[in-house]
């Protein structure tokens, strides 16, 4: 193990020399590149990316462990701060902590890896998906996520977060072939496998999600957010008690306030209102030992129709820059909405409507 790093090298040296690839100077550079010497350091950030790309609360903060563990190991080490920026940033998104502290730490994380490194492509993704979920800026969002995939086309993470960025400003096309690019890179990832379903759903492409999410879990049949966005698909085409089984199944496999709000707007499309009030109730509960996104609460209000309180709770859900809310432009779950013009407002505010 102490000599990994260099029989990597060799490997990828024989392989190209044995098939006799062409290589230009930069191909060359990134398969030969070290970012560390430290192969402890090295080690810690595998682990880092692996209980990354499981995607569950506890998962995450073993991340964060993993890469701070790395940075001890080696505190030059760019590629593990990156990977901290990244934990941070899902830790947010999912709701684990608040936006506020956790964007602040994800930043500070892959600015560091800039300066460790000014050409690293994970940075810039990094950096691209916090304008996505926490800064909304679109601009820069698209601007960082491109010079990712520029300075490392075959990083699979980089085109799965800049097809995010284009189903947001509704080039669904086009970020459909990104998501098919970043599967097609890294086959394996269930999280980039869920998001060809995403891309799918949010371009109205049901029958496509349901089968991209399909084959998501046949990788991991537990995987929460695969079974969430398939329950959302089938709420969508109006199929209840399908979507509340799948619902159910999220909320089994990981317990998370996003989870149970989803599962709540199934119940009260359903008609199962006091189903759908005791999440509520519940979140109210759970907001009261840890954060909940005030996101969560205006979802299940949606589906009760409570369009007043739902204005309240998204107004509060854009002060604390929940990471959700960037979504409300492309989700069809939000038509009912769009006639209103504080919701024309809100987009305004966010940059997604002129």
């Amino acid at each position: 193990m102490t000599d990994i790093i260099e029989v990597q090298e060799e490997i990828a040296k024989q392989i190209s020399e044995n098939l006799r690839l062409r290589l230009t100077g930069e191909e060359q550079k990134r398969l030969t590149k070290r970012y560390t010497e430290n192969v402890e350091a090295y080690q810690l950030y595998l682990k880092g990316r692996y209980y990354w790309e499981k995607r569950t609360g506890e998962n995450l903060n073993k991340a964060v462990t993993y890469f701070n563990e790395s940075i001890q190991a080696d505190p030059g080490y760019a590629l593990a701060y990156s990977g901290l920026a990244d934990a941070y940033v899902i830790l947010g998104v999912y709701g684990e902590h608040s936006p506020a502290e956790t964007f602040s730490r994800a930043k500070a994380a892959a600015s560091k890896a800039l300066e460790i490194d000014p050409s690293l492509a994970e940075a810039y993704a990094s950096l691209g998906d916090i304008s996505i979920h926490f800064d909304w800026d679109w601009n820069a969002a698209g601007q960082n996520l491109k010079r990712a995939i520029d300075l490392d086309p075959d990083y699979a993470v980089a085109h799965h977060w800049y097809s995010e960025y284009l189903t947001i400003m509704g080039r669904h096309d086009e970020a459909i072939a990104q998501t098919k690019k970043a599967a097609e890179l890294d086959p394996l990832s269930i999280m980039i496998n869920t998001f060809v379903g995403w891309n799918y759903y949010y371009a109205g492409k049901n029958d496509s999600a349901i089968i991209a999410f399909g084959k998501a879990l046949e990788i991991d049949q537990r995987f929460a957010w695969a079974h969430l966005w398939l329950g959302g698909t089938y709420l969508q085409m109006h199929k209840q008690n399908e979507a509340i089984k799948h619902l159910l199944q999220a909320n089994q496999s990981y317990e998370n306030p996003v989870m149970l709000a989803l599962l709540g707007r199934a119940y009260a499309l359903a008609g199962r209102t006091r189903d759908a009030q005791d999440i509520l109730d519940t979140l109210t509960n759970l907001s009261k030992r840890r954060f909940v996104s005030a996101f969560n609460f205006s979802l299940v209000t949606l589906g009760l129709g409570q369009r007043d309180k739902t204005f309240d709770w998204l107004e509060r859900a854009y002060q604390e820059r929940a990471s959700w809310l960037y979504l409300i432009k492309v989700d069809p779950s939000w038509d009912p909405m769009r006639d209103d013009p504080r919701f024309s407002a809100l987009l305004k505010r966010m940059d997604l409507e002129k």
